[in-house]
Formats: structure tokens, C-alpha cells, sequence
């Protein structure tokens, strides 16, 4: 092999290698170019998740705020018929009150109620002696219809029971109900000398008759509340119980 042939040869190896190179190098470019590609796209699609998880949050926070705001003005709304309705029965009430404060004024119709409540006082007690307690200013009046009140307990008695009993009432004229307790009037009455209580004030009797009428006022004047709360009324006997009140 001549110098001119050596030096072809060389030329060609020294060609292949460096096409060689080219194409390792091609394949070392593409391969990162792809790789590049690829963590792009991780990268891209992290940001795109990144953002889509945060407009969720956001949207779920004002979602959950939304609610709470919502429920909130419903209850503030409920509260505020609740308090309507309340405000409502309550002047009903008071104007009954007043009503009865002007009736009682009248000394006939007061006897009346006195003698009523009395009665009934005594067909709880059916005790023989029953000592009646009323306001200091009710004392005459409750001392005028104790005679005929006592009667007709007795024929009571006697026409609708076989117990053989014959009540006595006594007027305690040296303690008298408190304003507080007495409120409009009425009595309390006592029997086994105190140890048995039977509370018939007229105030006592208002707030019974209230919560007896109570659904039927609720049905009448806001007929939008449920059905299922109306309950027919029954009718209440006059608080009493054991010992001093």
C-alpha cells in the first residue's frame, strides 16, 4: 500500500467516525430535546393542575360561604316571624288581661268569679275545713260571697257524691297575697291546716286558659305553620299540690 492509498483510507475511517459522532450526537440532541419535552409538559401540566386545584378551593370556599350566608338570613328570617308571632300572641294576651282588670271592677261579676274559683278550689281540696287567702282589698268582697259559696259546694256535694262532707271555709283576714303573687285577683286556698295548697288566682287561671287556646290562636292567626303543631286544647284544672306555694 502506497502513501496516497494509506492516506484514502484514513480520510475514510476518519469519516466514518466523525459521521459516527454526528449520528451519536443527533441521537444525544433528539433525546434531550424529548426529554425537555417531557418535563415541559410535567411542568406545564403541575401548573395547570396547580391552578385547576386552586379555583376548586375557591370555588368550594365561596360555595360553603354562599350556604352559611344563605342559612344564616333563613334563620335570621325564622327568628324574626318566631319573635313576630311571639310578640303578636303576647299583646293578645295582655289585652285580655286588661279586659279582665276592666270587668273586675264591676263588684257583681268580681263576686261571681271569686265564688267560681273558689268552688273549684274546693272540689280539688274536698277537705272539711278550707281557709281561703285573697289581696287585702279583696277581703270584704271574698267575706260577702263566702256563705253562699259554702252552700252550694255542700249541696254540690251531697247531689253528685256519697262522701259525707261538710266544709267550712274561713276567711284569713291577717295574711294576705302578695301583688306579686295575687297579681289581678283571685284566692289560694288551704286545707290540713296548710300542709295541702291549691293556687286559683285569676293570673294563674289567664296563663291556663293562654296555654289551652294557644294552638287554636296559632292556627287562626298564622295558619302557615305546620299542621302537626295543632293540638285540640283540653281543658286544665286549677294548679294545686302539696305544702306552701
Amino acid at each position: 500500500m502506497n502513501e496516497a492509498e494509506a492516506e484514502v483510507r484514513i480520510k475514510k475511517m476518519i469519516q466514518i467516525v466523525m459521521d459516527e459522532a454526528k449520528e451519536k450526537a443527533e441521537t444525544i440532541r433528539e433525546g434531550a430535546i424529548a426529554q425537555y419535552n417531557i418535563e415541559k409538559t410535567k411542568i406545564i401540566n403541575a401548573g395547570k393542575e396547580k391552578i385547576v386545584q386552586e379555583m376548586k378551593d375557591r370555588l368550594e370556599k365561596y360555595i360553603t360561604k354562599r350556604k352559611i350566608e344563605q342559612s344564616a338570613r333563613i334563620n335570621n328570617s325564622r327568628l324574626q316571624k318566631m319573635n313576630a308571632r311571639f310578640d303578636v300572641l303576647q299583646e293578645i294576651k295582655q289585652e285580655a288581661r286588661t279586659t279582665l282588670i276592666q270587668r273586675l271592677k264591676q263588684s257583681e261579676f268580681y263576686k261571681g268569679v271569686l265564688k267560681s274559683l273558689i268552688i273549684q278550689g274546693l272540689i280539688k281540696l274536698m277537705e272539711p275545713e278550707v281557709t281561703i287567702k285573697c289581696r287585702k282589698e279583696d277581703v270584704e268582697l271574698v267575706k260577702e260571697v263566702v256563705p253562699e259559696t259554702e252552700r252550694q259546694f255542700n249541696d254540690l256535694v251531697k247531689a253528685n257524691t256519697k262522701i259525707k262532707l261538710e266544709t267550712r271555709l274561713i276567711v284569713n283576714t291577717t295574711d294576705f297575697l302578695k301583688p306579686q303573687d295575687a297579681g289581678v285577683g283571685g284566692v289560694v286556698l288551704t286545707g290540713l291546716q296548710g300542709k295541702i295548697v291549691c293556687a286559683n288566682t285569676l293570673d294563674l287561671r289567664l296563663d291556663l286558659c293562654y296555654q289551652e287556646f294557644l294552638p287554636e290562636l296559632r292556627a287562626g292567626l298564622f295558619p302557615d305553620l305546620a299542621a302537626a303543631d295543632y293540638k285540640p286544647r283540653a281543658p286544665a284544672p286549677p294548679t294545686h299540690g302539696h305544702g306552701h306555694h
